[in-house]
């Protein structure tokens, strides 16, 4: 892999990762010589992959324990899991699954009808609170009115209006599927999970790690490691070491590695790292019911005057894509915008608005993920190249909880944020943020508002046609970078470090496949 280079940022930091997995953690120090012994590869991740009972949907997908109904394939488009195909009628207010049958879970129990019906009753007790992104029924089945018992092998979701794109809601954390004795009453669970996919969960301890094993009968082609195991190890350093010394095969997950280390890395021939685009972006969001922010040119102003290919060349190795578009490339439904930085004209714009005047404005940051990106180097990047149009930033870095209160009560300018994609439809998201009467618009002061786009939204809604759909996304796209609601600054680059001793540790904008994963 050859090192990428990039313009000055001056004394900058170099830093973060850009991560993306699918695994899971280890129960204590294992040397990999006697792993490969005992038939076990073990990982190490940033972050707990399977976290506590109260947990959404308890265990991350990483692991492969459970598995959806839909899946994503590596195009973004919906692809059959445990459904192995679907049909909607003529308004899509009805569709039919139907489900794959010789399918067991973990304990023996046969996947069927029934039990996709009580997952369903599970997921209408929440929201739940996740890491994992548990499903929020509004968003993913909107209007569902019932689920209904075709045969064993057969359902179907009857919605009160239309939902043409259902298959796109629903890919992998849109309709996890777990054996319903897992669940307590409440919807949280009451048991550790157990799922269809080719691992199971045998032993786990919280922020410690997990071990999930080979299972035996699971009704695809089977993994071919029988163990393994994934430490949590949050210092970014210390997995370096543990990767150098083989305690562990490889990291993953998102912030398992700064693009830096991963530099180092690489000039090792026993190291390798892979890498891929994600459904990440990064932005800065505006507070639009504040005057100067209120003027458009302004926000033109900020969005040309910042140089993205800077930030992702010098904070981020290379690792990233520069992007003025809100929505990712991973999304079907993408348009590619131009990139411009102009500072002249920035320069022009901004004096347009603020005259001979300065104007202090209120930069939020949370501590959140400062050890695994370069939030503050950025910060202070934005700090200085808004200082050429008039723009003072006071930095305020908060705890995640104080951030979200300020910014419900408005009391903001600007703030970086990211904005992650669940799956390959982005009206949920559209919705929430764009539309005038949008929830998350509204409940963090973002002041948006464009007759245009909550039109375009109305209509895309219930359009059937796929192309259709992209044109409109297409031209929602290109209102956003017209109206700079928010100044998109890149997308997110997942990095991954492995031991070449090991096989099959591709990232791919879907993740990995961890059952491909084995040992040279």
């Amino acid at each position: 892999m050859t090192e990428k280079k990039g313009k000055s940022l001056g004394c900058m930091l170099l830093g973060l990762l850009l991560t993306v997995g699918l695994f899971w953690s280890v129960p204590q120090t294992v040397n990999a010589e006697k792993s490969q012994e005992n038939e076990e590869i073990v990982f190490a991740s940033h972050r707990d992959q399977v976290r506590d009972k109260e947990d959404a949907v308890f265990i991350s997908q990483n692991m492969r324990v459970w598995e959806p109904l839909i899946t994503m394939s590596e195009d973004g488009a919906p692809s059959p899991a445990l459904a192995v195909e679907w049909n909607k009628n003529e308004d899509a207010t009805e569709w039919t699954f139907v489900l794959r049958e010789g399918v067991k879970f973990h304990d023996g129990t046969d996947f069927n009808a029934d039990v996709v019906i009580a997952n369903f009753d599970r997921w209408k007790k929440g929201p739940f609170s996740s890491e994992f992104n548990g499903i929020n029924m509004e968003n993913t089945f909107p209007g569902l009115k019932e689920v209904k018992k075709i045969d064993e092998n057969t359902i179907s979701l009857i919605f009160e209006e239309s939902v043409p794109t259902l298959d796109y809601n629903m890919m992998d954390y849109g309709s996890p599927i777990f054996q319903p004795e897992c669940f307590a009453d409440d919807g949280t669970f009451a048991k550790d999970a157990i799922g269809t996919g080719p691992y199971k969960l045998v032993e786990y301890k919280k922020d410690e790690y997990c071990l999930v094993e080979r299972f035996d009968d699971y009704w695809g082609e089977k993994a071919k490691t029988k163990y393994i195991r994934c430490r949590t190890i949050p210092d970014a350093n210390t997995k370096i070491s543990a990767l150098k010394s083989e305690e562990i095969m490889a990291v993953m997950d998102i912030g398992a590695i700064q693009p830096n280390l991963a530099k180092e890395l690489v000039k090792d021939e026993r190291f390798q790292v892979t890498s891929s685009v994600t459904s990440k972006t990064h932005h800065i969001q505006i507070n639009m019911n504040k005057e100067p922010f209120n003027d458009v040119r302004l926000r033109k102003a900020m969005s040309i005057i910042v140089d993205r290919e800077t930030i992702v060349e010098q904070l981020y190795n290379g690792y990233g894509k520069a992007s003025s578009n809100w929505l990712t490339s991973t999304c079907p439904f993408y348009k590619e915008e131009p990139v411009e930085y102009n500072p002249e004209e920035a320069k022009k714009l901004a004096k347009e608005v603020l005259g001979d005047e300065r104007v202090q404005a209120v930069f939020l940051m949370r501590t959140k993920d400062l050890d695994r990106y370069p939030f503050k180097a950025e910060a202070e990047y934005l700090q200085a190249v808004f200082s050429e149009i008039g723009i003072d930033l006071d930095i305020q870095i908060l705890e995640e909880n104080a951030v979200y209160d300020l910014w419900e009560k408005g009391e903001y300018d600007l703030g970086l944020a990211m904005q992650s994609f669940p799956n390959s439809e982005p009206y949920a998201r559209f919705q929430g943020i764009f539309a005038s009467d949008g929830a998350t618009n509204i409940q963090y002061n973002r002041g948006y508002k464009n007759e245009k786009m909550d039109s375009l939204l109305q209509e895309v809604k219930n359009e059937m046609d796929m192309d259709t759909r992209k044109e409109l996304y297409g031209q929602m796209q290109d209102i956003l970078v017209e109206d700079v609601p928010v100044v998109s600054l890149y997308q997110e680059e997942a990095l991954a470090a492995y031991n070449t001793k090991i096989q099959g540790y591709e990232l791919k904008p879907n993740g990995f496949n961890l059952a491909e994963v084995e040992w040279v």
